[in-house]
This record gives C-alpha cells, structure tokens and sequence, in this order.
C-alpha cells in the first residue's frame, strides 16, 4: 500500500485526479442516462394520448444522444491519462529497482530476481493502461450502488433488494477466487525466477558447459523448471477464467432475479416504460456488477509484483557510501565517538551540508526511499566511481569538480587532515537467513567476520601499502573501504571521491575506450594521459582495432594485465581523491610494474595530490621514500603500522615474519605456475 501510494500519489498527483475525475464524470453520465429515458418513456406512452407535445420529446432524445456523445469522450481522456501514468509508473519502478540493485548486497538476491522485477513485474504494472479507469469504476460502484438500489426500489420495489443481495454474494466468491489467484500468481513467478536465474547461469558458464558437454542435463533442468511454470500459469489462467465466468453469470442473473420477483412474486405487470427503465438502470448498474471481478483479477494479478517489488525496495542496502561526516556505522557501545590518534569529526555544517543535502539520490527526493530502512543512502557525487564486480556510481558534473574538490578538502579538514579514517571498525560478510523468501524481507546474519577492530586514519595525499599474507584481508579491507562490502560495526569514512581497482577488475561489455572513461565525457588530453600512464598505448597498437576494440565477455579476450592497466586508466581518469588499488603490480611483469609505479602510481596519482592505498604483495616497493606508512595485516587485525624503516627497527618478530611470508608466496608462486600449463591445454581443447 506505501509502494502504490508513492508511485500514484506521491509522484503523479495531478495525473492520477486528472484521469480519476474523467472516469467518474464518465460513470456519473452513465447514471443520469436512466432518468431521462424514464421521462422519455414517460413521455411517449403520454403522448399516445396526446398530452406531451412532440418537441419535447425530441428534446429528450436530443439530450440522450449529446449525454452519450460526451460521455464516451470523458472515457478515452480518462484512458489516455492513466495510459500515461501507468507508463510513467514503469519507468519510475524501473529506474528505482535499478538504483537499489546497486546499493543492495549481493548475497541477498540473485540476478535473475532483478531481472524479472524490471522485465515482468515493473512491465505488468505498465500494461495495466485501465487501472485508473477501473479504480474509478469500482470506487463509484461503492457510491453509487446505494443510489442505484434505491432507484430500482422505487420502480420495482423488493426484487432491488434481491439483485443487491445476488450483487454480494457475487463479490465474495470473485474474491475468494481472486485470494487463491494471487497465490497461484505467487507460485508462478517464483518459478519465473528460477527459470531465469539458471538462463543467466548458463549463458555465463556456457563455454564450461559445452567443454564438458552438460548441455542434456542443462536443458532437462531448464526444461523442468519451464513445465513447472506452466503448471502454475494455467492455474492462474484457470482462476481467472472462473472468475470472469462468475462476474458474467452474476450481469445476467442479476435482470433475470429482478424480472422474476417484479412479476411471479410480486404478481405486477411489467409495462415498456417500467421494462426499459429497469433495463437501463441495471446497465449502469452492469458496470459497477462487471467492474468487481476486473477489479479483483486487477487486484490478484499485480499484488504480487507490487509485493515482490516493495520487499525488494524495503532490503537493507549494504554499508552506505563512506562521506565524511556521515558515519557509515554507530560508535562503540560507550557512546564515544573518539577516532585514532584523537581525531574526531562532526556533520558537515554551511555549504557541506548544502551541498550533501542537494546531492540525495532520487528515491530520496521523492516518496520512493526504501521503505522500513533508516539508514542514510548513498550520496552519488561524492561517492564517485566505485569499480568492482558489483557496482559502479556515475560521477558529477565537469561544472562541478572544482566545486567537489573544495568540499573534499574542507571534509578532510574536519577529520583532521586525514582524506580516511577507520576507528575500531569490523569487516566480514553477511549471510540472509530467509533468502528467496517472497512474504518478508531478508534478515541478514553474520556469517563470518574478516577483520576485527581496525583503527586506520590516511592523511590527504599520502601513499599507503597494505600487505600480509594470503587470506589476511587485504581485500576485504579495500572493498569495505569503497563500500563494496559492508561495515559490520564501527565507524568508517572517506573524504571526497574514491576509485576502487579491484584484484578482478570489472570490463564492460564495451570497447576500451568506453571502459576507460566508464560514462564520463571525453577529454582527449585526460584520456591519452591515462593511457600513457597504464602504459596501454602498445596494447592497444597490437588490438584488432585499437582502443575501439570490444572487450569483456563478449569481445576479445584480455589478458589478466590488461585487465588491470584498463582498470589503472579508468581510475586516473575518474581523478578521484582517494584510490583505492588492490594488488595490481602483481598481474604484471616486474619491468611494467616499475613503469606503472613510477609513472601511475606515483606520477599520476601522488604528485596529483591523490590520497592511494595500494595494497601488494611485493616486498621491494615497502621501503620506497614515497611510502608513507605501511599497514601489515596477520590473523584477521592490523598487526603493524607505522613507516617501514620504523617498523624494521621496533619489532624483532618482523623478520621472521616476513621470511615466512616470502616462502608462503614462493610456493604460491609455483602452484601457479603448475597450473597453467593445464589451463593453456584446456583453452586449446
């Protein structure tokens, strides 16, 4: 009920009155028309005696006609109108699952379910075109029935009331049929899902499965999935046939019980005047009697896409988009809200807030902000381009990087002079106990924690490494910073933009260019930069056709390298204030990674004044003068930080440590390189 009043209320006020008041003026024509056949009638059994002059009965069927005439043109406005408001209503639906797609979790719903909220469900309310005709319709048969009744009575006396009575009866078995329609409707598009994810699972395995030929078993699962669907469309379709059978029986019974008790109950002759009289006012009343089962088959067909698109809209997002200012997760139990090393920092007031304020997305602006989910949402201009596999965020404007910039800074300032800071912070994954449920919302649990009690702070334009051994949480460390994982507890926040380079880096299915510039306008200067630095330009000479060549799982197929540098570019082009790089020196060779250290790293990134956590797993690049600090990671918790030659000289257990991590990534090393030949050999075949 929130959902409908938001999209129709809330959004489209004035479309929706609009089209409303057009069907009433519509059905209220409808009722007048009775009257006046009734004085016409009247009319014309008088003037068989010659009482009624002739003119007035002209008159009558003149004002019959032009009734009629503008009654059917209030009925094309009101279908026009609501044409455009239940269209308008698709691409709000869409637009708003799509935004949410992006904040939600992926472990809380599949891509197939996504898919079919936007292509079934988001679709079905758009081909609705005569919901506010049929709304209209059935508010006015709850109005005007009364007056109908009461009209009926006085022509026909008790056998109105009998009609009335069948009219009841009538609308409680349309709805027990349409309560059970809703739950065969239910049942149908959880199977629509099912179907649906196991396409997108197969186009995205299909060459593992044609390799090992799994394409019978593939198709007898899909095959099965399709006939269980069709089992539970033609129960929908058998409902629903039952249903417009019982609203036609009941506009037929209704004039065969009136005509019954008018003349062998009540004994009364039925007269023309009296007959067609009646026959009107049961065709008005028609429309209220066939509207009834229109509105519960309306009602049973698109509850359950409005519930599924509602429970989708209420899910919690993931941590919201770190700011600073914004607290992504409440402080310690004490209530303190203390930061490492003393810093602290408050809710950005004047023109920060202003500015935060006038950057909330959509769903925020109007009625449509998940419902049940108090958490603030991601504000989309100083979130910047997050590249992961999960998400990615448009940036600003061009007109107002300047403008974003100052705020970054001033937001720094408020923290401190640190671009990122993390007190006591928690990071893992979340693991909902009811997934797939259709009737609430997913609970997430806690399924694992990663990092415990993290306390980071990076001061505006220094260079920090991440390192440790393999399964410490590097990465996890780095997604939860760009907010592709969220904080289970504690407080984490970022000053400004940030550009995420994951240790997979995501492609679209687009050409290189369009992969490097990720939906921002072209500035050839920037971009040939870019591409200099990730040290691309040969890549692309020995592509079939440069940097317009198709990448991703559609186009040419890049090598892991490749993959990383395109992601390089992409994050020196975004030119956001905090970039963040997971491991990407290690996808190449050791002459590259210098250039792309000395040119990228630090060239491009540093000497801008950008704030770079990089983690790596190459020990020769911890002791370099532009490192800042180094954050070693063991079991799970920041073990050391602090400048490398600091550290060297503090902690004993350091060298041993590393020693052991050196042989931990030698033999990881060599069941790598093992393993490729077997691959090369797979790819061949």
């Amino acid at each position: 009920l929130e959902l409908v009043q938001s999209i129709y209320w809330g959004v489209q006020k004035r479309q929706l009155l609009t089209s409303f008041l057009h069907g009433w003026t519509f059905l209220f024509l409808m009722t007048i028309d009775p009257l006046i056949l009734r004085v016409l009638l009247n009319s014309a059994q008088g003037s068989e005696g010659g009482d009624v002059p002739l003119n007035v009965q002209l008159l009558l069927v003149l004002v019959l006609s032009l009734s009629m005439l503008v009654r059917v043109s209030f009925m094309e406005l009101c279908y026009f109108h609501s044409a455009r408001l239940t269209n308008n209503v698709r691409s709000i639906l869409v637009h708003a699952i799509f935004r949410k797609a992006l904040c939600v979790p992926d472990h809380e719903v599949d891509a197939g379910r996504i898919t079919n909220l936007m292509a079934t469900d988001a679709d079905k309310l758009g081909n609705t075109a005569w919901v506010i005709f049929s709304f209209s319709q059935w508010t006015w048969a709850v109005v005007s029935l009364p007056a109908v009744v009461y009209f009926l009575y006085r022509l026909v006396g008790i056998a109105s009331l009998v009609a009335a009575t069948v009219i009841i009866l009538g609308s409680f078995v349309n709805r027990s049929l349409s309560r059970r329609s809703s739950q065969r409707t239910r049942q149908l598009q959880r199977c629509r899902d099912k179907r649906a994810k196991l396409m997108h699972e197969l186009i995205r395995g299909i060459r593992t499965i044609k390799l090992q030929a799994l394409e019978p078993l593939w198709l007898e699962r899909i095959s099965a999935c399709r006939v269980e669907e069709m089992h539970a469309l033609a129960a929908v379709r058998v409902y629903s046939a039952l249903n417009s059978l019982v609203g036609s029986l009941l506009a037929t019974s209704v004039p065969v019980t009136i005509f019954a008790c008018y003349t062998l109950l009540e004994g009364r002759r039925l007269d023309a005047a009296t007959a067609f009289t009646t026959l009107a006012w049961i065709s008005t009343l028609k429309w209220s009697i066939q509207t009834l089962p229109d509105a519960y088959n309306l009602v049973a067909d698109i509850k359950p896409s409005l519930d599924r698109i509602s429970s989708f809209l209420s899910m919690p997002m993931q941590a919201s988009r770190c700011i600073a200012g914004l607290p992504t997760a409440s402080s310690d139990s004490n209530g303190s809200n203390q930061q490492p090393n003393s810093f602290s920092s408050s809710r950005p007031s004047g023109e920060a807030a202003a500015a935060s304020a006038r950057r909330r997305p959509l769903l925020q602006d109007s009625e449509l902000a998940p419902m049940g989910n108090s958490s603030p949402g991601p504000d989309l201009d100083q979130v910047g381009v997050v590249h992961d596999e999960q998400s990615w965020l448009s940036m600003a404007g061009e007109a107002e990087e300047e403008k974003e910039q100052e705020l970054a800074v001033r937001h720094s300032l408020g923290l401190g002079g640190m671009a990122l800071l993390v007190d006591r912070a928690s990071f893992g994954y979340l693991q909902p106990s009811n997934l797939g449920a259709e009737s609430a919302i997913p609970e997430p649990q806690l399924a694992a924690l990663v990092l415990k009690e993290v306390s980071l702070a990076v001061p505006h334009g220094h260079l920090v490494m991440v390192a440790g051994p393999v399964g410490a949480g590097k990465s996890c460390l780095l997604a939860s910073l760009a907010c592709a994982r969220p904080a289970l507890a504690g407080r984490c926040e970022v000053a400004g933009r940030r550009a995420y380079v994951a240790q997979k880096p995501f492609l679209l299915n687009a050409t290189v260019r369009e992969n490097v510039l990720f939906g921002l306008d072209l500035d050839q200067v920037k971009y040939e930069d870019a591409l200099r630095r990730a040290a691309l330009k040969q890549d692309l000479l020995a592509l079939p056709a440069g940097e317009e060549t198709l990448v991703g799982e559609s186009g040419v197929q890049l090598s892991g390298g490749q993959k990383a540098r395109v992601a390089l570019a992409r994050a020196l082009y975004a030119d956001a204030d905090v970039v963040l790089l997971d491991d990407v020196l290690s996808a190449v060779d050791a002459h590259t990674g210098r250039f792309l250290w000395e040119q990228c790293i630090v060239g491009g990134l540093l000497k801008r004044g950008k704030t770079v956590v990089l983690v790596s797993h190459q020990l020769q690049y911890l002791s370099r003068p532009e490192v800042s600090s180094v954050v070693l990671l063991r079991e799970g918790r920041i073990w050391l930080q602090g400048p490398w030659r600091e550290l060297e000289q503090s902690d004993d257990e350091l060298l041993s440590f590393v020693k052991e991590w050196e042989a931990e990534e030698a033999a990881s090393d060599e069941e790598h390189a093992a393993e490729l030949p077997s691959q090369a050999q797979e790819e061949r075949e």
